[in-house]
């Protein structure tokens, strides 16, 4: 039996992401964990295991995040997969951020669009 032919990585992402322009959010059409983007690398990328596509669209388009750093959607939107709209920061300045700007989270619906949600910024604790 033939050796089934792997689809390219960057090829399988991109295709379930909603490419608009430059500065605005690039929806997510696939799979989502706990309102997370959710892509299952393929190769050396893999480890086995499911990956944020927020990871794999820096990854792809930047080169591997710095060890101790985690991407920061400047957006505020965990369903976006524009890298320009990806920072790596500390998870301390990811929570810092979080906290300070409030939050956006999306779903996705039956027919593919996206709805988005936004919470609102916390005061800081005294």
């Amino acid at each position: 039996m033939p050796e089934r032919k792997r689809r390219d990585e960057a090829e399988r992402f991109w295709e379930k992401v909603g490419r608009c322009g430059a500065d605005e959010c690039w929806p997510w059409k696939a799979g989502t964990h706990k309102g997370y983007a959710i892509f299952r690398p393929t190769g050396e990328n893999s480890k086995g295991r499911k990956e944020h596509a927020s990871v794999t669209a820096w990854r792809l388009t930047n080169g591997p995040i710095p060890k101790g750093l985690e991407i920061d959607h400047l957006c505020t939107n965990r369903l976006c997969a524009n890298p320009g709209h990806m920072e790596p920061v500390t998870h301390a300045e990811n929570m810092r951020r979080m906290w300070r700007r409030g939050t956006r989270t999306g779903r996705k619906n039956t027919d593919g669009s996206v709805t988005v949600y936004s919470h609102g910024p916390r005061e800081p604790s005294p």
